[in-house]
C-alpha cells in the first residue's frame, strides 16, 4: 500500500509552484502597492492576502481528505472538533512566531520605538510564510517539532515541506539584514524590505530543496543499501 505522505511528482511540483507564485504574487504584484516606495502600506495588504490564500488552502485541503475517507457520521462529527481546536492551533502558533520575530529583530539592532509598524509587518510576513505551513503540519506535536528541528529531520513529504522552506526561509531573512547597514543608499535597503525578501528567496530555495529531497526518505535509502 502506498505511503499517504508520498505524491507523484508532478502534483507535487504544480502545488510548489503555486506556493511559490503565490509568495512573490501577493508580495510585489499588488496593484497599488509598492514594497520599496511604502513597504509597512504593502505588507499590510500583503498580509492579508497572503493570511487569506493560506487559511483558503489549510481548508481545502481538509475538505479534500474528510471527501476522501469513508469515515462514519459519529468518528466525522469527532474529526470535525478536532479540526477546530487544529485551526485555533495554527493561528496560535503562527501569531507566536509573529511575536517572536518581531523580539529577534529588535534584539538584532531594529529600532525599538520607531518604525513599529514596518518590524510588526515584517515579522507577520515572515510568519504566515514560513511558520502558518510548519504549525499546520506539526500543530501543538511537541515531539514533531522536536524530532524534525531538533533531533533526526523530516521523514516524509509533509514534514519535508514544512521543514526546509522554514529553516532556508529564516537563514535568508538574517542573511538579508546583512545588507541594511551598508551605505548604498538603496530603496531596498530600507527596514524592512531585505530581511523580507530574504526571507521570501529563502522559502522559495526551501522548496526546491523540498523537492529535490522528496525521494530520499528513510525507507527508500534502507531499499537502496540493501540492493
Amino acid at each position: 500500500m502506498k505511503n499517504p505522505a508520498s505524491f507523484p511528482k508532478l502534483p507535487n511540483l504544480l502545488t510548489s509552484a503555486g506556493q511559490v507564485a503565490l509568495a512573490y504574487g501577493t508580495l510585489l504584484m499588488l496593484p497599488g502597492y509598492s514594497l520599496f516606495e511604502k513597504p509597512a502600506e504593502c505588507l499590510d495588504w500583503t498580509n492579508m492576502v497572503l493570511f487569506s490564500s493560506r487559511v483558503l488552502l489549510l481548508i481545502s485541503g481538509w475538505l479534500y481528505v474528510e471527501k476522501a475517507s469513508k469515515s462514519k457520521k459519529k468518528a466525522t462529527t469527532t474529526s470535525t472538533k478536532k479540526k477546530a481546536l487544529s485551526v485555533l492551533s495554527v493561528f496560535l502558533i503562527t501569531l507566536a512566531g509573529i511575536f517572536l520575530f518581531h523580539t529577534l529583530a529588535v534584539l538584532f539592532g531594529a529600532p525599538l520605538t520607531e518604525m513599529v509598524e514596518h518590524t510588526w509587518s515584517g515579522s507577520t510576513y515572515i510568519s504566515l510564510l514560513l511558520v502558518f505551513p510548519a504549525s499546520a503540519v506539526f500543530h501543538t506535536d511537541r515531539n514533531a517539532w522536536n524530532r524534525v528541528f531538533l533531533q533526526t529531520g523530516p521523514e516524509n513529504y509533509g514534514e519535508r515541506f514544512a521543514y526546509y522552506p522554514m529553516i532556508s526561509g529564516v537563514f535568508g531573512a538574517w542573511l538579508g539584514a546583512i545588507v541594511i547597514p551598508l551605505d548604498w543608499d538603496r530603496p531596498w535597503q530600507a527596514w524592512p524590505i531585505p530581511c523580507v525578501l530574504g526571507a521570501l528567496l529563502g522559502y522559495t530555495v526551501g522548496i526546491c530543496l523540498a523537492l529535490i529531497k522528496q525521494d530520499s526518505s528513510p525507507k527508500k535509502l534502507g531499499k537502496l543499501r540493501t540492493e
